[in-house]
């Protein structure tokens, strides 16, 4: 067994995923876990184990995820892979968003920061502001949401990184849908689709098709607003994504 080795089943288990084949992509990352782990490859073992459990987490199967991330926590922290414990400890706290525990999201997201400003990591700080600023969006703390959305845009746009400037676009959009400011929200959401669009991130676009139509739907545009879903449900099927395929026809029926 060799890192070569492990890397190759690594580079197979891209290509399945790539053609939505989830479960033999898990089950050759299982198997570059197991090597990577037998060679004392921790960083490595870890940095798979999120791939699996954010796998797991578009298929809406958030125990196997956790479970996942839990193992990768674990490895992370006894190698003293700073890094990677920040980037689980965000992923562990989207389990618990989906799951509705918004304190204990918050919780993990707040240790996340903290250690990707102690590693000087920009990029996973402004994810990890985006997802604090959606459970002030849960909570109805509009102000602090804002104030998280605009911190991840700037980071976005300083480190070069577009899916967390599209990201906080969307999420600004969404905080504006749910203060009555529906023109702004059309205006950040359209932005945020551009770069969807430009960067070729489905899932991405699949979700601001999403709150695009929300805003139409409640503009009485109905039409519009259907259209909207339709793209997303054509972009969730293509792409295999049951959590955004679930959501969009959740939205379909509410018209």
């Amino acid at each position: 067994m060799s890192h070569k080795e492990a890397v190759e089943i690594c580079e197979a288990a891209e290509r399945t995923i790539n053609m939505n084949d989830y479960n033999t992509a898990i089950k050759l990352w299982l198997k570059a876990v197991k090597i990577f782990l037998k060679i004392d490859e921790k960083k490595e073992a870890a940095i798979i184990l999120n791939k699996i459990g954010r796998t797991y987490d578009s298929q809406v199967m958030y125990k196997k995820a956790m479970k996942q991330y839990q193992k990768a926590l674990k490895i992370s922290v006894k190698s003293g892979c700073r890094e990677i414990e920040g980037l689980t400890l965000n992923n562990i706290g989207k389990v618990y968003y989906a799951w509705g525990r918004h304190q204990k999201a918050m919780e993990h997201y707040q240790k996340a920061l903290g250690i990707s400003k102690d590693t000087e990591n920009n990029e996973l700080e402004g994810i990890i502001l985006n997802n604090m600023g959606e459970v002030y969006t849960a909570w109805e703390m509009y102000k602090k949401a804002i104030e998280k959305f605009r911190k991840a845009l700037k980071i976005g746009k300083e480190t070069g990184n577009r899916e967390i400037e599209e990201t906080a676009l969307s999420n600004i959009g969404a905080v504006y849908y749910y203060q009555g400011k529906y023109q702004e929200a059309i205006e950040q959401l359209q932005e945020a689709l551009q770069i969807c669009r430009e960067t070729k991130d489905k899932r991405g676009e699949g979700i601001t098709l999403n709150n695009l139509g929300a805003v139409y739907r409640k503009l009485g545009r109905r039409q519009k607003a259907m259209e909207q879903f339709k793209k997303a449900l054509k972009i969730s099927k293509k792409i295999g994504d049951r959590e955004l395929e679930r959501i969009t026809l959740s939205n379909m029926g509410s018209l």
